[in-house]
This record gives structure tokens, sequence and C-alpha cells, in this order.
């Protein structure tokens, strides 16, 4: 199953805090990919500005990392506090050096009081699965 539009309030949290995706109605079933092939096809580009992998969009192929790429960015709007397209712009320094610790403390978000040594980690996921 391919979400296609993963999202900072397509994801709910229970009371123990699990997350459970929401909102499936551009969900798409991808048999295709269990027979060996690689991406689906659209013409018709579905998902929300900002967390659209790249490829998706000028493509139009979409499989398992649109959605990847869609929860990377997710997890960068936790981590800064920042819209979508906001938020990649701003950690693109962090994003090219993790280890560039003034550019780390630009792409988070000061108030939300995020360490260093817990934010770079999470900038590690999130570069794994954007880039």
């Amino acid at each position: 199953m391919l979400h296609r539009d993963i999202k900072p309030p397509n994801i709910l949290l229970d009371a123990a805090l699990n997350a459970k995706l929401a909102d499936v109605g551009l969900a798409k079933q991808a048999h295709a990919l269990q027979e060996g092939r690689t991406h689906l096809t659209t013409r018709n580009l579905a998902g929300t500005v900002g967390y659209i992998d790249p490829l998706y969009a000028n493509s139009g192929h979409y499989s398992q990392t649109t959605d990847a790429y869609a929860m990377g960015v997710t997890l960068l709007v936790a981590l800064s506090g920042r819209r979508a397209q906001d938020a990649t712009e701003a950690a693109d320094d962090a994003l090219e050096d993790l280890e560039d610790t003034p550019a780390v403390l630009q792409a988070i978000d000061q108030r939300a009081g995020w360490p260093v040594v817990v934010a770079r980690p999470l900038l590690r996921v999130v570069k794994g699965l954007t880039q």
C-alpha cells in the first residue's frame, strides 16, 4: 500500500503514543511492486505541496520511496517547527554536514529545546529518507 499523502495532520497518536496513518483517500494498492516492478506511474500528481518527492513530481513515478520522502519531511517539520517548504530550505546546510553544529542549530526549533545530541541523529534519519 502506498499512502501518497504522509504529513503531520495525517499521523494520529493513540493513548500510548503509537502512530497511526489516517486519511487514506489517496492511497493506492501496489500489487505491481510485488511483481518485480520498481515503481508505478501516474499523470495525476497526488499529495500535499512540500511533502511530495521531487522524483515523483518530475517523473510521475512513485514507490515506497515516495512515502519515505514524505515521512522525512514530516520528521523535519517536527524538528524545526516550520512549514514543510521552509523546513527543507532551513535544513539544507545541516543535512549537507551534520557535524556543522551552527547549521544543525539553525535547522531545529530552538523553542522546543531539542538538544543537538538528539537532533543530529534525527536529522540523519531525515537525510536518509529525503535524499
